[in-house]
Order: structure tokens, then C-alpha cells, then sequence
């Protein structure tokens, strides 16, 4: 995998655009600057073509997490082999490769 951090929401939806496309978006929940939820509307506002075609994952210790904005949920904590592990599994899913919310998953992590 390219990874590519960002410190904040902002710095998130900057990285996007400039070095786009990415397979795969692994989003917190909480991101100091803006939720989640405000990247992705955010996302949708400024550039709805990067959203469409880039699938997002939470990664978060919430037991609710609303499913039809992203294609699924790495569950906190979650060590960095099952992490790893949970992100090839999202790779090679369906909900991937169609975008589709009503094909969203919660993949389980074993570790606690």
C-alpha cells in the first residue's frame, strides 16, 4: 500500500485532490478540525466526483456509526496485523468495487 496521512480534515481533503486517485479512504471519526461526517459533506460539496469514486472506511471506537456514507467500519482499537489485514479484506470486497451503501459492511476485528 501508498499510504498518505493527514493531520486534519483540511490537510485530508487537500491530499486528495493533489494526489489523487486513491483506492481507498480510511476516515477517524474525530479529526481535530471537523467530524467525519463534516469531511464527507465537505467532500461531496467541493468535489462530488472524488467521493463517487473513492470508497471511505471509518476507523473508530463508536458503536454507531452511520453506514450509508461510508462503505464500512474498522472497529478501535484494532492492532496493526488485524488492521492491516481488515484493509486488504475491504480492497477485495463487493461494496468496493459498486460504491453501493446498501452493500456496506462492518468488518470484526478480533483484538480488543
Amino acid at each position: 500500500f501508498k499510504v498518505v496521512t493527514a493531520a486534519s480534515g483540511a490537510e485530508g481533503l487537500e491530499s486528495l485532490v493533489a494526489e489523487k486517485p486513491f483506492d481507498l479512504i480510511i476516515l477517524d471519526m474525530l479529526l481535530g478540525d471537523m467530524s467525519g461526517l463534516e469531511f464527507i459533506d465537505t467532500l461531496e460539496k467541493l468535489h462530488p466526483e472524488l467521493l463517487k469514486s473513492t470508497p471511505i472506511v471509518f476507523h473508530s471506537g463508536k458503536l454507531e456509526i452511520p453506514l450509508s456514507r461510508a462503505v464500512g467500519v474498522i472497529p478501535k482499537p484494532t492492532n496493526r496485523t488485524d488492521f492491516l489485514s481488515l484493509v486488504k479484506q475491504f480492497m477485495r470486497s463487493d461494496c468496493i468495487s459498486h460504491l453501493d451503501p446498501e452493500k456496506s459492511t462492518k468488518i470484526q476485528s478480533d483484538s480488543k
